[in-house]
């Protein structure tokens, strides 16, 4: 009978299957690693409502632990021109607290970023001007949505909701001020109401979805109104709203020679 290999090498070919399909899985990998989805917050430059590093009272801090919590990336921007590389670089965007006023090649840039597959949610501010909401009539019109003028500010409680997956487990969610839809075309449903008039909306066209709540108060650390993102069922709202728009989309993907043989993504 031979000899027996050296108790080295037994070991070498015992573990090289093992380190080979390692080596080829990690290669598979990196080809194929997923991105979290990206949310970018458009947020108005001069104020500090909805502001997601602001930890104070108005803020979004709390909102963007969950959304983190919730595997999403965040990022914030201040008034950014709606571009194509933009948009295209995020699979969600929130338009709140926003006073610009849009070219209509933004105009145009937006409804292609939501004709191919993006996804919008707006977050209208109770502002001091008028163009709190009528910025966002401009990337809205195009899409038969239209907001209405500012309610008189106060705590308006709603607890009327029609049968949506953002409804599910809704009882009441508190506002201040509401820019109620005023007018809404083919396909845009209607969720929830205050005064028989509609304060959160819902549109899928192709494979690109929108939202319209009428006050970002909700999802605030604590606003005004002394409730914030954890009364009520505001946070299943916030959590509702996000699940349905990444419903869906297709995650960014990185190439290899992006990534590091070390790094992982969550």
């Amino acid at each position: 009978m031979g000899r027996l290999p050296p108790i080295t090498s037994l070991t070498s070919l015992f573990f090289l299957p093992v380190v080979l399909t390692c080596v080829l899985s990690n290669r598979e990998a990196k080809a194929d690693i997923e991105l979290p989805l990206r949310i970018l917050f458009c947020n108005r430059a001069d104020v500090h409502y909805g502001n997601l590093v602001n930890g104070g009272p108005d803020g979004f801090s709390d909102l963007r632990r969950e959304l983190i919590r919730w595997d999403f990336e965040v990022v914030q921007l201040d008034e950014p021109a709606m571009t194509p590389s933009l948009l295209d670089s995020n699979e969600i965007v929130v338009l709140g607290s926003n006073a610009r006023s849009y070219s209509t090649q933004e105009v145009a840039d937006f409804g292609d970023f939501i004709s191919h597959g993006g996804r919008a949610l707006f977050l209208v501010g109770y502002g001091e001007d008028d163009d709190f909401f009528t910025s966002d009539n401009l990337l809205l019109s195009q899409f038969g949505i239209t907001l209405g003028e500012t309610t008189p500010w106060g705590q308006n409680n709603i607890s009327v909701f029609s049968t949506h997956p953002i409804t599910v487990g809704l009882t009441k969610v508190i506002a201040l001020g509401l820019n109620p839809i005023a007018s809404a075309g083919p396909g845009v449903q209607s969720l929830a109401f205050w005064n028989a008039e509609t304060v959160l909306s819902a549109l899928e066209t192709g494979t690109g979805r929108i939202v319209v709540y009428s006050d970002w108060d909700t999802f605030s650390n604590i606003s005004h109104g002394d409730f914030s993102l954890y009364t009520d069922s505001h946070l299943t709202l916030a959590q509702n709203i996000f699940e349905w728009l990444s419903s869906g989309v297709v995650p960014r993907k990185i190439v290899p020679s992006q990534v590091s043989d070390w790094v992982l993504y969550h």
